[in-house]
């Protein structure tokens, strides 16, 4: 005996629609990714959740039907655990690749801050970042930024001259 079980067809998507794929930095698709999209024309948003659509395949996806024929958008993509993503892009329905968006959200993460030294921003301190080979030197105004993965560091700051550590 074979038994089957006969589920309702996905619904068709409203043309014409925007495809936001979302995956993590090995390419593989991520579920529960918050994507909200933005018509910088109109100021309207809307907002979805990957892997939640009711599509044929919708696992680290997320579709924005009936959208206008042209429009200037901002997706902003965010999710536990990752950076949070934005980009600006205009959508044209007539253009090949418009309607399909696909992102990588990483768990790299941005240290940075600012030297001083009575005060005053500390130019040219070298910024190491220990049992890495990862660092560089402050600005004249002694900010820094360094792009880290997600963890535990340890940061050494040295300048001739200079023999206080922190």
């Amino acid at each position: 005996e074979i038994t089957r079980t006969v589920a309702e067809p996905p619904r068709q998507v409203i043309y014409p629609y925007l495809t936001v794929v979302v995956n993590n930095e090995n390419g593989e698709p991520i579920n529960g990714a918050t994507v909200t999209l933005k018509n910088n024309n109109t100021q309207a948003t809307e907002t979805k959740t990957t892997g939640s659509e009711d599509f044929y395949y919708s696992v680290g996806r997320v579709i924005f039907e009936a959208r206008p024929d042209t429009a200037n958008y901002t997706v902003t993509i965010s999710s536990t655990g990752y950076r949070t993503l934005t980009d600006t892009f205009t959508y044209d329905v007539d253009a090949y690749d418009s309607n399909y968006r696909e992102y990588s959200l990483d768990k790299k993460a941005v240290l940075s801050g600012r030297v001083t030294a009575g005060g005053a921003g500390l130019g040219w301190v070298t910024v190491s970042i220990l049992d890495t080979e990862i660092s560089t030197v402050t600005d004249s105004q002694g900010n820094y930024r360094v792009l880290l993965n997600g963890g535990n560091y340890n940061v050494k700051f040295t300048k001739d001259g200079y023999s206080r550590i922190i």
